[in-house]
């Protein structure tokens, strides 16, 4: 699509120069301002939220080590003594009560400040602080907290790279459509050839943009993004053939009539674009995936 990109000012400019003079060749057809008008009733970018933007994953991990809490532990190195129950984190907060080695306790909280090297752990609505030297299964139960969480930002990263590929697709139709609609609405009979090769670059860079969309790996999206993936690819195609059929229509007038097939394409591709928007809203939405 980067090609859509580079064509925008130069193009545009060459459209609106050649509309503004004509030689005294026929009229160009008389159904293009209601094509363009169709097309300009098109605004799927419109419907779909602005991205924002996030920390990266890194950074977030170097602020935040791993949440323990909820993590599932166990009383050991005692010495087959076990531990008692205490009401706060210092030795001298015993309280009635204890746990044995082996006793499956959930994590409460990690303590922090004067209560470092020690955990409020529970079993069975029983809470007691827990020095951690007799929590041996701590540290790898930090471990596999930080493995989920590297995995579920692997995960984030995967779904990012397809939240751009929609978002990018998007952006794309929207130009070719507008572009489409601006040379419809500006032709003149001495610019229908150079317009007709406006029209076949548009034509090439949709048909890239269908076969991008439609080979995307549709089972690592989210059900959002594969389904506006799939609906955005037969938007695309439907743009290239009212792009070449344009193309064609220009370079044979007046001797080639009007195509009455390129109003219902574009009909068909507003109601595309319509049935796209939603699902690229959601895919797109903040937090979404």
């Amino acid at each position: 699509m980067e090609r859509l990109g580079r064509l925008v000012p130069a193009a545009l400019a060459a459209i609106v120069l050649l509309a503004a003079c004509d030689d005294g060749r026929p009229a160009p057809p008389p159904e293009l301002p209601e094509l363009a008008a169709r097309l300009d009733e098109v605004a799927l970018a419109a419907a779909i939220p602005e991205p924002t933007a996030a920390p990266g994953p890194s950074e977030d991990r170097d602020r935040t080590p791993p949440s323990l809490v909820g993590a599932l532990v166990t009383i050991g190195a005692t010495g087959g003594d076990g531990v008692s129950l205490r009401s706060a984190c210092h030795a001298d907060a015993r309280i009635a009560g204890g746990w044995a080695d082996g006793t499956e306790l959930e994590v409460v909280e990690v303590g922090a400040g004067e209560c470092e090297g020690w955990t409020l752990v529970e079993a069975r609505g029983v809470s007691s602080w827990v020095s951690n030297q007799y929590l041996p299964g701590l540290g790898a139960a930090a471990e596999v907290r930080a493995e989920a969480e590297e995995q579920e930002e692997e995960g984030a990263g995967a779904e990012a790279e397809d939240v751009a590929a929609v978002r990018a697709w998007v952006g794309a139709l929207d130009e070719a459509s507008g572009r489409i609609a601006l040379i419809a609405r500006s032709a003149t009979g001495s610019s229908l050839p150079q317009q007709a090769d406006f029209l076949r670059v548009i034509a090439r860079d949709a048909g890239q943009l269908t076969a991008a969309a439609a080979a995307a790996p549709v089972r690592t999206f989210s059900a959002a993004c594969g389904g506006a993936a799939v609906v955005l690819a037969g938007a695309a195609e439907t743009l290239r053939v009212v792009a070449e059929q344009l193309a064609a229509l220009f370079d044979g007038w007046p001797a080639t009539p009007y195509p009455v097939e390129v109003d219902r394409l574009a009909d068909q591709y507003a109601a595309l674009a319509g049935e796209a928007a939603p699902m690229a809203a959601e895919c797109l939405a903040p937090g979404a995936s």
